[in-house]
C-alpha cells in the first residue's frame, strides 16, 4: 500500500463530517492534495471543482491555485458560470481546476 493510499484510508471516513471538507484551513488542503498524489498513476490528473459561494462557503480560486502542489506538472483553470451546469444562474465563483502529473 502506497504512503498516499495510507493516508486517503486513516482519513476519508471523517472527510464528509467536515462542511467544508478541511478547504478552509489551507494547510489542511494542501496536505490532502499532496497525499492523494502518490495515488496518481504516471499521467493521472488531479481534479478539483470548487467555488466560492455567496454564503461565503468555498474558496476562491485566487486562493486555491497556489496550493495545488508544485510536484504536478501542469495546472489548468477554467470558470464555470454556466447556468446548465448548476440548475439555474448563479452569482459566484464556480471553478475547475485540473493538475497533471
Amino acid at each position: 500500500m502506497t504512503s498516499g493510499m495510507t493516508y486517503w484510508n486513516d482519513y476519508a471516513a471523517a472527510f464528509d463530517d467536515e462542511p467544508d471538507h478541511g478547504l478552509r484551513d489551507e494547510t489542511v488542503a494542501a496536505a490532502r492534495w499532496t497525499g492523494g498524489i502518490d495515488l496518481l498513476a504516471s499521467a493521472g490528473r488531479l481534479v478539483l471543482i470548487e467555488g466560492y459561494w455567496h454564503t461565503g462557503g468555498g474558496l476562491p480560486a485566487a486562493t486555491l491555485l497556489p496550493l495545488v502542489p508544485s510536484r504536478l506538472g501542469s495546472v489548468g483553470f477554467r470558470l464555470l458560470p454556466d447556468p446548465d451546469l448548476w440548475g439555474g444562474e448563479i452569482t459566484d465563483e464556480r471553478y475547475l481546476i485540473v493538475a497533471r502529473r
